[in-house]
């Protein structure tokens, strides 16, 4: 196992939800505040480039879950929301 790697831990105690988590800096953003301490939740239409970052922040020892999500829809915004 792989020991928590954690950068200044600025972000610890707190929940990030990201939209857009699959790639590019959406993809980006969830990883680096993994490192300072948050837990994500990683949300995007693309459920296994979402699912790559989530196996991502775990293989660092942090936590984090993938919610499938189209941002333009209001239940999955929501369903956000409650899985977070």
């Amino acid at each position: 196992m792989m020991a928590r790697v954690n950068m200044s831990g600025r972000l610890e105690g707190k929940v990030i939800i990201i939209s857009g988590a699959a790639s590019g800096m959406g993809r980006a953003s969830p990883i680096l505040f993994a490192r300072e301490g948050a837990k994500v939740v990683a949300a995007d239409i693309n459920e296994a480039e979402g699912k790559k970052t989530v196996e991502t922040i775990r293989a660092a020892g942090n936590d984090a879950i993938f919610v499938r999500c189209d941002i333009t829809k209001i239940e999955d915004a929501e369903n956000v929301i409650n899985e977070a």
